[in-house]
């Protein structure tokens, strides 16, 4: 049978469908396909690539139009890595997790062994470290003491940091090294000396006395941590501003400042969580009147044993106010992480 050819090219389709009835030629055609995909034997790559549950190409999903590349291997390594991050991150937040639900236990099932995860939630640990031991005198202290160091030391260092960015004097970087050195020096190897120096100033259990003393480790850091930000940021942008009629001071004002504000919120962030989790100093320069949290881990250290339950409470409420203040800045604090990175 002759088959007569049309002048007019065929419309391509985009799907085959074939008919209830096919004619003879479609007939001819299904034969050779099913012929074909035999001689495959499950070979074919479209329906290969949309059977496995990874990209074949290395970013483009199943079944898409890929080439069969390195994109498994690729795809097995991203997984792993994300099996790994979750696994650090679960290390870490263990033992805080196990903190914060051991404060919610009775004293039985604090001492139960094997551990007890499943429990009737109880106050009681709270109830007395806010009835019995006024923990709130504690965290007053400890706010003071850390939001005014915090305070001051951003605006010691950041003059001081813009100096040291943007002006060149003599032993600049002998200085600057110099204040690096003051971060090596352990508190506890001065503390003798610095108690001598408050009892002779009557500044003994003071809130001033331990906010100065602070103030000397962390201005020095805050330059080190600031000052990468400023220099960071072109030069051209002030001078810029001084050739339109700008004054230096506006200058930084206007374009420095709010350029460096990750920066400066990084830093505050890491100052306050150093100044509020602050041990050695606290403990050997207060007695009553400025004690801090950290110091009331002596009070659960009793000569009938340790209090696990009101510890575990006290360390609870203590990590309240860094997490609300990391939360509320955040946002300067990630754009401070990824500062400098470059970007395609």
């Amino acid at each position: 049978m002759a088959v007569r050819k049309s002048s007019k090219p065929l419309a391509p389709t985009a799907v085959f469908t074939p008919t209830p009835n096919p004619s003879p030629i479609e007939r001819e055609g299904l034969k050779r396909d099913s012929d074909h995909v035999d001689k495959l034997r499950g070979f074919n790559a479209f329906q290969l690539r949309s059977r496995l549950p990874f990209p074949l190409d290395g970013g483009k999903g199943p079944g898409d139009g890929g080439v069969i590349r390195g994109g498994g291997l690729q795809w097995a390594r991203g997984k792993m890595l994300d099996l790994l991050t979750l696994g650090l991150v679960g290390a870490f937040l263990f033992p805080y997790l196990f903190m914060v639900s051991s404060s919610f236990k009775s004293r039985l099932e604090t001492f139960a062994y094997p551990p007890v995860w499943l429990f009737q939630p109880t106050l009681e640990h709270y109830q007395n470290i806010f009835q019995d031991m006024n923990i709130l005198f504690y965290m007053k202290n400890s706010a003071i003491i850390a939001v005014s160091s915090t305070l001051l030391t951003i605006l010691i260092a950041i003059p001081a940091t813009y100096s040291f960015a943007r002006y060149r004097f003599r032993y600049k970087e002998g200085i600057a090294y110099g204040f690096l050195f003051l971060q090596m020096v352990p508190g506890i190897s001065i503390v003798f000396a610095l108690f001598f120096i408050a009892r002779t100033l009557d500044l003994f259990d003071t809130h001033l006395f331990l906010i100065v003393v602070y103030l000397l480790w962390n201005v020095p850091y805050a330059i080190w941590m600031m000052r990468g930000f400023v220099e960071g940021i072109p030069v051209e942008l002030e001078e810029s501003a001084m050739v339109d009629g700008a004054s230096r001071f506006l200058a930084f004002r206007l374009i420095t400042l709010p350029l460096m504000a990750g920066g400066v919120a990084a830093t505050a962030i890491l100052i306050f969580i150093g100044v509020w989790n602050e041990f050695s100093l606290a403990f050997f320069l207060t007695s009553t009147e400025a004690r801090t949290m950290p110091t009331t881990i002596a009070f659960f250290m009793t000569h009938s044993g340790i209090k696990w339950g009101p510890m575990f409470a006290t360390a609870t409420i203590g990590t309240l106010p860094v997490v609300v203040f990391a939360l509320l800045v955040r946002r300067y604090f990630i754009s401070a992480l990824t500062f400098g990175a470059v970007k395609g």
